[in-house]
């Protein structure tokens, strides 16, 4: 292995571009994640973690959001499962016209991130949005908001989560398949 030496210049250039990249990552990451630390976690120049989580928990607002997470996270967990499990059984191992296209279909939310999604779910079942307005035609006293709340969240976490995994079990199954 040949070890190239650099020209004074080059020396020069790396060394300000270090310096460049540690002053950044010191100013930009640690310096905001200490501040964030010391106010969240320190009081009165003491470290008082058991004090902020006894006053965290005291919330009622708090124990409000952990419980609907851990609701929504196991009611999400069962209807990923069970829509996932459905595409890759339909996709995969029945005949099924058009299924090249319906692959694509259910890979879509992949190439988005969260944030693209909910405005793209919102655009097509909010208020103004595709489907809400075509169902108010067969349904005139569907309210324009009836994608919000609860039914909402767990619509969107279902199908944008159900693509990661027909992704995965797709690959499982494969993978099985091929060791059998």
């Amino acid at each position: 292995m040949t070890r190239h030496k650099l020209s004074a210049p080059g020396r020069l250039a790396f060394w300000c571009a270090l310096t460049l990249a540690i002053w950044a990552l010191v100013t930009f990451l640690f310096v905001p994640l200490f501040s964030s630390f010391d106010t969240a976690f320190m009081r009165d120049g003491r470290f008082a973690i058991l004090e902020v989580g006894g006053d965290l928990f005291s919330s009622r607002r708090v124990r409000t959001a952990i419980w609907n997470t851990v609701w929504m996270t196991a009611i999400t967990t069962v209807t990923v499962t069970i829509v996932g499990v459905f595409q890759v059984m339909v996709l995969e191992y029945f005949h099924v016209r058009g299924r090249a296209v319906l692959k694509i279909v259910f890979a879509i939310p992949l190439v988005f991130n969260s944030i693209i999604a909910a405005t793209g779910y919102d655009f097509t079942y909010g208020p103004g949005g595709a489907v809400t307005v075509g169902l108010q035609q067969f349904f005139p006293d569907l309210r324009p908001d009836w994608f919000r709340g609860w039914f909402g969240v767990w619509f969107l976490q279902t199908f944008h989560m159900t693509s990661f995994f027909f992704l995965f079990l797709r690959a499982a199954i494969g993978a099985w398949t091929i060791q059998q």
